[in-house]
């Protein structure tokens, strides 16, 4: 005979009930896919546009760094390299040159090639066009997050910057990153989208999360450094320390009010480097950081009409973005503690307390509820959705 528990527990699509563990495989069905809003829809497909002008730019950044990856090595094995770590403070661990340093190079574009195909196969959905379910995988790929955000964040940082120079606080370019080489604008910017998503997300966010998990007794502790962990309490304090430590890091050679525009990117960075890997805040990092290489290694209308481009799916993208951002502030309180491994949710207890769900994604507390098992099938991987 069924217990009161029972209904509750098909209801969040358990296969049987975690109180008397009646069975529930011959009536229960998990919901294969979410109850869906035609207009919200509508709206999240604005992300579109951005997410063609951003594979334009991956596509294009990769071409420019492999095409002068050559001279680029011939580059640095005239320079005194700093490898540095952020600890928070700046912490320099060595000074390379010749044959270390082109080693050095070497490595940071293999980082950034890998890191690259890393982040197209995890959005390999977005090109399985004729799928019933092809527009709600979308929008749980790196690639819709990403360009999202790229243009939403660069639009807003434009906006402060204007308004600063207004009021007469203008944001001071510091005088290495003028007039630059394509050499020279490859290696700084590589160096950047690389080494320092080392040192702010791997060292400064993963590896706190993995000491938290350590402590927590999870298994899987030794993969938070990676990423890929998925929204929770936790990873939203350490998201916002490492992206203010980001940012302080700039205002010795940017000034002060470079902290404003750049903690922005650090936050984005930030989610995506919890959400889906180190892999796709590199990305991000990247081609942020590229459109410098872009007008040193193209001709200027190219260069412009990128940033431009850039910019302008900003306008679709911002409104989107600041709807999720809110509706992930507001459940934040529905999310666990660590990542990755999820504990069996206690039925007596609020439902959306224990799902693990992204709240960025999560449509209503009730569907939250109902996807708790998939969240629980899905833990021995990255939370992608």
């Amino acid at each position: 005979m069924a217990c009161p528990e029972c209904d509750r527990c098909r209801v969040l699509g358990y296969k049987f009930c975690i109180k008397c563990g009646e069975s529930f495989a011959e009536t229960a069905k998990v919901p294969e896919h979410h109850i869906q809003d035609e207009s919200e829809d509508v709206y999240n497909k604005l992300v579109i546009p951005s997410m063609a002008v951003i594979a334009l730019c991956l596509i294009i950044g990769v071409v420019l760094l492999l095409a002068n990856f050559g001279s680029v090595l011939d580059f640095v094995s005239h320079l005194d390299v700093d490898v540095f770590l952020f600890l928070p403070l700046y912490v320099k661990l060595a000074v390379i040159t010749g044959a270390e340093a082109q080693i050095y190079w070497v490595f940071l574009t293999a980082a950034l090639v890998a890191c690259a195909f890393m982040f197209i196969y995890d959005s390999r959905d977005v090109l399985r066009f004729g799928k019933e379910d092809h527009w709600e995988k979308t929008k749980k790929t790196p690639a819709f997050w990403l360009a999202m955000m790229m243009g939403s964040v660069l639009l807003v940082e434009l906006m402060l910057t204007l308004i600063f120079q207004a009021i007469g606080l203008g944001i001071q370019v510091p005088g290495g990153l003028i007039d630059l080489s394509i050499e020279q604008a490859l290696y700084l910017f590589t160096e950047a989208a690389v080494w320092e998503e080392v040192c702010f997300r791997m060292i400064l966010f993963g590896v706190p999360m993995m000491i938290i998990a350590l402590g927590c007794r999870q298994k899987d502790f030794y993969r938070y450094p990676l990423g890929g962990f998925g929204v929770s309490r936790a990873g939203v304090i350490f998201m916002v320390i490492s992206s203010l430590i980001f940012a302080y890091a700039h205002v010795g050679s940017w000034g002060v009010m470079k902290m404003f525009t750049v903690v922005l990117g650090g936050l984005a960075m930030g989610y995506l480097y919890m959400r889906f890997g180190i892999h796709v805040s590199i990305m991000f990092h990247m081609i942020n950081d590229y459109l410098g290489v872009f007008s040193a290694g193209l001709d200027e209308i190219t260069a412009a009409s990128l940033i431009l481009l850039i910019l302008l799916t900003g306008l679709f993208c911002l409104p989107i973005l600041f709807k999720k951002t809110v509706k992930g502030i507001r459940n934040l309180k529905t999310m666990p503690l660590t990542g990755f491994e999820r504990p069996v949710p206690d039925i007596a207890a609020d439902t959306a307390d224990s799902t693990g769900e992204d709240p960025m994604d999560s449509e209503s507390e009730e569907e939250t509820g109902i996807r708790a098992v998939d969240d629980q099938e899905d833990s021995n991987g990255p939370r992608t959705d």
